[in-house]
């Protein structure tokens, strides 16, 4: 007698009495479940089903149909964090805009501790959603009244009349205070390598003390670079030119390459964000069914 399926592991294909994957015998096997199921069901008054046919209800099914085991969800669920953290890394920083600055002779790039507090002491407004490039100082120095901040703002501010005219009126605020009087202003909008910006000189004055800061920011697309020089007026003036020049080597650079193809750009976006959801919806469903 063939068998189209083995009773005991579930293997799908016509054999004669020994099951080629398990090796048990259909015909012993069905026997001794028949004998058991006739133990088990006497009030039943059905009639048994034909020899080499099991009830639905005891047919044993393959693994994969119960639900995964750990190491297989462990193994998606890793899945899904890889294409998570490598989507993350590849749509954030593969294709955003990097820049170029080549500081004023003498000035020196400072450490990346020094760079963290002075991101919040030069630009508290922007500390939280702004990325340093990178802050320079005559000779590198930590100690030095004067330095330039190269920054960028993770949101695109609009460079028109309107960002222009807030600008203006943040500081004509400081100009108003006390203690700020005779501080002076000038914010003018102008382009810088091509693209557009607002350009801002202010003079803040403190009884003896005064401070000089020239700040440019400088639109990109859907970020905004920002240009601080800050630093005591006096100095300021004295390195102002040097620091302007200098300025004029900002570029923003684009991507370039196939990682400048918008096709291939979006195209890989969004099947990053489809792998990520088949590879969830997979995970859960495995999930439930485990369950």
């Amino acid at each position: 007698m063939s068998y189209p399926r083995c009773p005991k592991c579930g293997w799908v294909e016509v054999f004669d009495d020994e099951c080629p994957k398990c090796g048990v015998y259909a015909s012993k096997y069905l026997a001794a479940q028949q004998r058991a199921m006739h133990g088990a069901m006497a009030t039943d008054s059905r009639p048994p089903p034909p020899a080499g046919i099991l009830p639905d209800s005891q047919y044993s099914l393959p693994p994969m149909a119960k639900g995964w085991n750990a190491t297989s969800i462990l193994l998606w669920s890793a899945v899904v964090v890889t294409l998570g953290l490598v989507g993350w890394v590849v749509l954030t920083d593969w294709f955003r805009d990097a820049c170029a600055y080549t500081p004023p002779p003498g000035w020196k790039a400072i450490d990346d501790e020094t760079v963290e507090k002075a991101t919040e002491a030069a630009s508290p407004r922007w500390g939280a959603d702004m990325e340093v490039h990178g802050v320079y100082s005559p000779g590198g120095s930590v100690g030095s009244q004067s330095a330039i901040l190269i920054g960028e703002i993770d949101r695109a501010i609009p460079m028109n009349e309107q960002t222009l005219a807030e600008t203006r009126s943040k500081f004509d605020f400081a100009k108003s205070q006390a203690l700020l009087a005779g501080s002076k202003l000038r914010a003018e909008a102008t382009k810088l390598g091509g693209h557009d910006a607002i350009e801002i000189e202010f003079t803040m004055k403190q009884g003896p003390m005064s401070m000089s800061l020239l700040c440019a920011l400088i639109g990109a697309g859907r970020s905004t670079f920002m240009f601080l020089f800050m630093a005591p007026t006096e100095e300021f003036r004295a390195d102002i030119a040097a620091v302007r020049a200098s300025l004029g080597s900002f570029r923003i650079l684009r991507p370039q390459g196939i990682r400048g193809n918008l096709v291939f750009k979006h195209g890989l976006r969004w099947g990053w964000v489809a792998g990520v959801l088949i590879a969830g919806f997979v995970l859960v469903g495995r999930l439930r069914n485990r369950g």
